[in-house]
C-alpha cells in the first residue's frame, strides 16, 4: 500500500541521517520483523511487555539477575 511504502521510505531517510527510529505499539512478531527489515532500531508495545514504572523495571531486572536468566 502507499502508506507502507511511504513509511518505509521515511524510516530509510531517518536511518540515512543517523537518527534513531523507535516504533511504539508493536503487537505482533510480524510487525516487529517488518520494522526491523525497514531499519527501525527500537520497538515497544504489547509484544515486548506491558508498561511499567521505573521501580517496577528495577524489580523485574533484579528478579532476572537473581534467577540467572
Amino acid at each position: 500500500s502507499r502508506l507502507v511504502r511511504t513509511t518505509a521510505a521515511l524510516v530509510r531517510t531517518l536511518w540515512d541521517t543517523s537518527l534513531a527510529v523507535a516504533v511504539p505499539g508493536v503487537t505482533t512478531e510480524a510487525e516487529a520483523e517488518w520494522w526491523r527489515e525497514t531499519g527501525a532500531q527500537v520497538g515497544s508495545g504489547p509484544l515486548y511487555g506491558e508498561p511499567m514504572t521505573a521501580d517496577e523495571l528495577a524489580d523485574a531486572l533484579a528478579r532476572q539477575l537473581r534467577s540467572g536468566s
